[in-house]
């Protein structure tokens, strides 16, 4: 059942969304929990605090110690969290296990894993930056409901409780709980008490603006805290005795401290919450325990430091050992205790069959095609993860889930999804910046629309512009041809507005060259899995500009060229810019004819990758880049470049070109601090390269003695814009160059 506690306001504060709710008196039932005890019955309270619930672990461990029983949890956001897992079963010990095997930087990540993310989907990466998605209503964007995914969340909670998915009530799990959460569109608090507890949990913890509501019985669910924070109450209604209460306080903060909008939306939020604490904290009884431990300035959302507030839970509990004492059982009463609760088992049931319920936009196929789970067999979960990650890999989907359902004697897998409310049309956007220091410097603003799926298929139509030292508009029709994507079809135009920067060609001297070019494709492909793609594209490209080569006066630089483009694309790096592990190739071939020249053919291929791992914070990476023009006369825009970071670092960015190319480089770096996904600082690292190569004119004149030499070092940021990087080049006439930049492309 789900109960409804009416309230007397909402309270919406605009930029943060958040919700004050002033909950009145309401008669619950008693719950069964403190039925036909010969002892006082014991409720365990734990309030929201993000990540700083960590404490309730470390207070759970020492009631544990002490042999103190626990009837029944209620709990709110983060304490809904430790308190529900808390009742499938694990003990003090476990909990902590649980905890610290998090990946919390990976649990709030702003997208899926490369790892999981289809080639479509990391083509996107070196220009749209932004990790922000808008959607598309008329001429109005529109931002989607919670600003973090909770993917990862939803799956690692299902987990957590999938040894009680057969328990509908949680008077019947192996501690009673209760869970907290309020209904965003009424304002009335709402007490979760059966159902799905993964369901519960999640609903409990939905932060407005920050998190995703959740759709439960009817309802449109938020974070609990910002309704009844410490929920004091139920426990006198359930009829607790005795209420063991873990409070989260917020330290005060000094005036000057208020700077912005966001400081001055959050700390009104925090009153809100702490003046409905307040209320609560003031129906404490003295046989009651009130717990306040010192958190030492952690925050809500440093969940990187959330194994340091266990510590902190264990202190404040420790203070409280006499009080405690008092309602500590027997040993052979607390063995008795303990064998009542259900030692959690994380394995996962045989399925009959599978089937998919939520998408109003794909083919059902589509979804089941994605899997590797196959009726009959026993369910894994890291394959199941792997199975969901792909799905919501796709990018069409705000949630995907799971849950087992039993149909007629069988067992089924019904794979839960969710559309994007905010679909289906969507705008990313990316930045480029750059500055070399001596004068060249430039930037680029990409804005990409995205209108998908248009068909059950999941068949894509992108428009992309880009504003700044070029001037480009791109358009392409992608269409998966098969239910599981792995044949496809794709149509592309462009234009562009170009001007180089300066640059020496070994073939036609020193030259800078302007103009504008435009191009018509067509291509079939072939995926193999999320990780490659073999793609046959035949194009035209039109040319029509000037250069200006050495001291002379521009000279006309016109082509037409059709050509047939065949090209092979690994992509299994973990990051697109600062890579720990992973393999990336690419490997193309391109036979042409230039009609501007009389039909002249010239062909081109070029093959570049690199493979790398890491141990700890270091990672290795060596590359390899090699490119031919068959003897052939190449165009001036088809030759190949070199210059830049890795790339013969003391040139400067593409400052040699020619129609052969060979390049050997070896990149180390080290991450020297880490940050959760969440915020706009990611990752900090510091690496250097050292690299060899050339750009030779002729095949003939390709010769080691030739080999340039360059080597640089960088302190890289990744940031929620995309990379940031400082970077110092030389070469082998000590050439240097400087390296400044953000963003990609």
């Amino acid at each position: 059942m789900t109960r409804i506690r009416r309230t007397s306001q909402v309270t919406i504060i605009a930029g943060a969304l958040f919700l004050a709710l002033a909950p009145t008196q309401h008669a619950v039932a008693q719950s069964k929990a403190c039925e036909g005890l010969d002892r006082p019955c014991v409720a365990l309270v734990l309030a929201g605090g993000g990540a700083r619930g960590g404490v309730h672990v470390g207070v759970i461990k020492v009631l544990e110690e002490m042999r103190v029983p626990v009837d029944l949890v209620l709990g709110t956001s983060m304490g809904a969290v430790v308190g529900g897992v808390y009742s499938v079963g694990y003990d003090a010990a476990g909990l902590e296990s649980v905890m610290a095997a998090i990946d919390w930087s990976s649990m709030f990540a702003a997208r899926p894993p490369r790892r999981d993310r289809s080639m479509r989907r990391k083509g996107e990466d070196p220009v749209l930056t932004l990790d922000l998605e808008l959607g598309a209503k008329g001429f109005s964007p529109q931002l989607p409901r919670g600003l973090l995914p909770d993917q990862n969340l939803n799956f690692l909670l299902q987990m957590l409780t999938g040894p009680v998915t057969g328990i509908d009530t949680f008077d019947g799990l192996p501690t009673p709980f209760r869970a907290v959460a309020a209904d965003v569109v009424t304002g009335e608090v709402v007490i979760l008490e059966e159902g799905s507890l993964a369901n519960a949990i999640r609903a409990s913890l939905s932060l407005p603006g920050i998190f995703a509501p959740v759709a439960l019985n009817d309802l449109l669910l938020v974070d609990g805290g910002i309704a009844m924070n410490f929920p004091v109450e139920l426990a006198l209604e359930a009829g607790a005795d005795v209420i063991i209460a873990v409070e989260m306080p917020r330290p005060l903060q000094k005036k000057e401290e208020f700077e912005t909008a966001l400081e001055v939306t959050a700390r009104m939020n925090n009153l809100l919450v702490e003046r409905g604490q307040v209320r609560s904290r003031e129906k404490l009884r003295d046989q009651d325990v009130l717990m306040w431990p010192d958190l030492h300035g952690i925050e809500t959302l440093d969940f990187d430091r959330i194994m340091e507030t266990v510590q902190y839970g264990e202190e404040e509990a420790r203070r409280f050992e006499d009080q405690l004492a008092r309602y500590a059982l027997s040993e052979a009463a607390w063995e008795r205790f303990r064998a009542g609760r259900v030692n959690p088992s994380t394995d996962l049931p045989t399925v009959d069959f599978i089937r998919v319920s939520g998408s109003t936009a794909l083919n059902e196929e589509v979804i089941l095609s994605r899997l590797g789970l196959r009726p009959g067999e026993p369910l894994d979960a890291e394959l199941l993860q792997r199975d969901l990650g792909r799905i919501y890999g796709l990018g069409w989907f705000e949630r995907v889930g799971y849950r087992f359902v039993r149909e007629s004697g069988q067992v089924g897998l019904e794979i839960l999804l969710e559309d994007k409310p905010w679909g289906p049309r969507y705008l990313r956007s990316g930045l480029r910046m750059y500055d070399d220091l001596s004068g060249q410097s430039g930037y680029r603003l990409t804005l990409s629309y995205l209108a998908g799926p248009v068909n059950g298929r999941g068949g894509e139509i992108r428009l992309t512009g880009t504003l700044g030292d070029s001037l480009s508009i791109a358009g392409d029709l992608y269409q998966p041809l098969d239910n599981a994507g792995r044949f496809f079809g794709a149509l592309e135009a462009s234009f562009h507005r170009f001007t180089t920067r300066p640059q020496f060609d070994v073939n036609e001297g020193t030259f800078l060259a302007r103009g504008r070019w435009h191009r018509l494709a067509g291509s079939l492909g072939f995926n193999i899995g999320s990780s490659a793609e073999v793609r046959v594209t035949p194009q035209y490209v039109g040319l029509d500009g000037k250069t200006q080569v050495g001291d002379t006066a521009d000279v006309d630089l016109d082509d037409d060229e059709v050509s047939l483009e065949t090209r092979i694309l690994v992509d299994r790096l973990d990051h697109p810019y600062f890579p720990s592990h992973g393999t990336k190739l690419e490997v193309s071939w391109i036979a042409a004819t230039d009609w501007s020249v009389g039909d002249q053919s010239f062909h081109v291929a070029s093959v570049r990758g690199s493979v790398g791992g890491s141990r700890g914070p270091n990672a290795l990476r060596l590359g390899l880049e090699a490119g031919t023009s068959f003897g052939t006369a190449v165009p001036l825009y088809r030759h190949f470049r070199l210059g830049g970071i890795g790339r013969l670092s003391g040139l400067g960015t593409s400052a040699i070109s020619g129609r052969y190319l060979g390049l050997a480089y070896l990149r180390y770096d080290r991450r020297v601090r880490h940050w959760p996904d969440y915020k706009f600082l990611r990752q900090l690292r510091v690496g250097a390269t050292a690299e060899t190569g050339n750009i030779w004119a002729e095949s003939g004149q390709i010769d080691a003695g030739d080999l340039l030499f360059g080597a640089s070092a960088f302190i890289g940021v990744d940031t929620l814009v995309g990379p940031f990087l400082v970077g110092f080049g030389v070469g082998s006439d000590w050439d240097t160059a400087w390296y400044l930049s953000l963003g990609g492309g």
